[in-house]
């Protein structure tokens, strides 16, 4: 079994990449092995734009899924997007683990969502769900919250 981590968090010795080494150490102890990416030290660019795609449908005009589209179909998505998939397509388990700031996602995780969740390689109107590429494979997410409790809770 195969556990991939990505982890949003700009600081190396914060609680989400101690949750990500020692997530990853207790699922190698029980025979899993595991890989990260790391997505601040990676520099991972979280902005769709048209650079990504040198072999553009429209010069004139940007449009993320139809670049997305035929990128998929045109073995065109940029290493940083294939590579990813790559780490996503072989393992058993996925885990996201971020902070939750100001009651969302870091924009780099919400980035990596748009760029590596791509149009035509991950999903379609007609893949998804149980048809979808990641049919089989399970997910969790790992958030830390910062915040006291009072403000967190339902009543707060």
């Amino acid at each position: 079994m195969h556990a991939h981590f990505v982890l949003a968090h700009p600081e190396p010795q914060s609680f989400n990449a101690h949750l990500v080494r020692s997530g990853s150490a207790a699922l190698e102890s029980e025979g899993w092995t595991a890989s990260v990416s790391d997505l601040y030290a990676m520099g991972f660019d979280p902005c769709e734009r048209p650079e990504h795609y040198p072999d553009r449908a429209d010069p004139k005009r940007f449009d993320a899924q139809v670049e997305q589209r035929r990128a998929s179909e045109n073995a065109g998505l940029p290493k940083e997007v294939s590579d990813e998939l790559a780490l996503m397509d072989g393992a058993d388990l996925l885990v996201l683990q971020y902070p939750m700031w100001w009651h969302l996602p870091p924009a780099m995780m919400k980035g990596w969502f748009d760029r590596v969740l791509a149009y035509g390689a991950v999903y379609t109107s007609k893949k998804r769900f149980e048809k979808g590429r990641f049919v089989g494979k399970r997910a969790m997410l790992s958030v830390t919250v910062g915040t006291s409790r009072a403000l967190r809770s339902k009543s707060g």
